[in-house]
């Protein structure tokens, strides 16, 4: 009857052990995705992360001398997920190449992402 229960015993605490870890492993990796269109908009998207600050940057074409202006907007209301669109800009027939995304997270932390425009 010891020798049951102490088998029982010893079986509970390895699956505890072993289930444990995988649930004590912190926080789900936060997902992102930026898309640029060209004289459209440009969209970035979270999931699994608390962004509280996004701030989208474009690249103008080497050489081209432009400079576009930068956003900065405090994010949606909805965490863990949420959204920001905004107008993707040109200067005299210019587009960019690219924009940059920064999440600014509830705890410090900024992610980045860049994606080309097309």
């Amino acid at each position: 009857m010891k020798k049951r229960l102490l088998v029982r015993a010893a079986v509970a605490l390895s699956i505890t052990a072993a289930i444990v870890p995988a649930l004590a492993g912190g926080a789900p990796t936060p997902v992102y995705s930026v898309s640029c269109a060209s004289g459209v908009q440009t969209q970035a998207t979270w999931q699994r992360s608390k962004v509280v600050q996004v701030t989208v940057e474009w690249t103008a074409p080497a050489g081209s001398g432009v400079t576009f202006s930068t956003v900065d907007a405090p994010a949606s209301r909805t965490p863990p997920r949420g959204f920001l669109v905004t107008s993707t800009p040109s200067s005299n027939g210019i587009e960019p190449e690219s924009t940059t995304v920064r999440f600014q997270r509830s705890d410090g932390v900024t992610d980045q992402e860049t994606a080309a425009c097309s």
